[in-house]
């Protein structure tokens, strides 16, 4: 198939077969996102929006560039790999999870799956320091493809944007202003532990009794979200918990999980 010339600004359905497996294969052969595990929509959507932002024509200009130029392949790798998110994403989530957290048998080992910034895992970080069943009893993993991500999230260093679910009391409490934004202090940021890991990859999980995977496993496919949720099923012990996106459907056809709060997206392994 042909290049598909638009007269519309360049939007993901514009990609012919053959651009977007190129793409896919200077990605792969770059070590980056193997964009055939991932939902071919979004990244097809995700893509686009950098050919925008380039004020790109289309495909084959970009697909130039990214023969040219090994720092775009990256640029474009960790684009494809980042999940904005905030403290305390989906409000009700977390007061349900707190309250199931406190009324069971407490977790002692809790992971992130797909961190993006640490937003997530930091929240988690507030609901253990804050909550005092939980206090000091919890140690808390996060993980992501991205290394870039990962150092970015260590820092803590956060916009205000970012903080729109937190009070002002927890605002001044646990962080500090730094800059034209804010940094979570040192003793919250010391309790979680973050580590580079794909899910997709052979990598073993690690044992824990909560697993957070958020608006992760929707850019992934049909296939690969089973696959991801049997290890995952492997990694929790009987009662342990998994927890994600409340726009998100549990492939779960082996049976492994059962439902908690379904509305939250909260499930306890069987």
């Amino acid at each position: 198939m042909g290049t598909m010339e638009t007269d519309h600004p360049f939007v993901g359905s514009d990609f012919t077969d053959d651009d977007f497996t190129a793409i896919g294969t200077i990605l792969a052969t770059a070590g980056g996102v193997a964009i055939e595990h991932y939902n071919a929509a979004c990244i097809k959507r995700r893509i686009a929006a950098r050919i925008r932002d380039l004020k790109l024509s289309g495909a084959q200009p970009y697909l130039s560039l990214l023969r040219a130029d090994a720092v775009e392949v990256h640029r474009l790798s960790a684009l494809l790999s980042l999940h904005v998110s905030t403290f305390y994403r989906d409000p009700p989530t977390f007061a349900a999870l707190r309250q199931i957290l406190c009324e069971g048998a407490l977790p002692q080992r809790w992971w992130s799956a797909g961190c993006a910034g640490g937003e997530e895992p930091y929240t988690l970080a507030l609901l253990a320091a804050q909550t005092p069943q939980l206090c000091g009893k919890v140690e808390i993993l996060a993980s992501d493809v991205s290394p870039e991500i990962l150092d970015k999230a260590r820092r803590g260093a956060v916009t205000a944007p970012r903080l729109s679910n937190v009070s002002a009391e927890e605002q001044a409490r646990c962080f500090n202003a730094a800059g034209p934004g804010f940094q979570i202090r040192e003793e919250l940021r010391r309790t979680v532990h973050f580590f580079q890991h794909d899910l997709l990859s052979a990598a073993p999980y690690p044992a824990v009794d909560l697993i957070l995977c958020r608006y992760v496993l929707m850019y992934f496919n049909a296939t690969d979200q089973e696959k991801v949720l049997g290890r995952f099923a492997a990694a929790l012990p009987a009662g342990g918990i998994l927890v994600l996106g409340r726009t998100e459907t549990l492939r779960d056809s082996a049976g492994f999980f059962a439902p908690i709060n379904v509305q939250e997206r909260i499930y306890q392994r069987i």
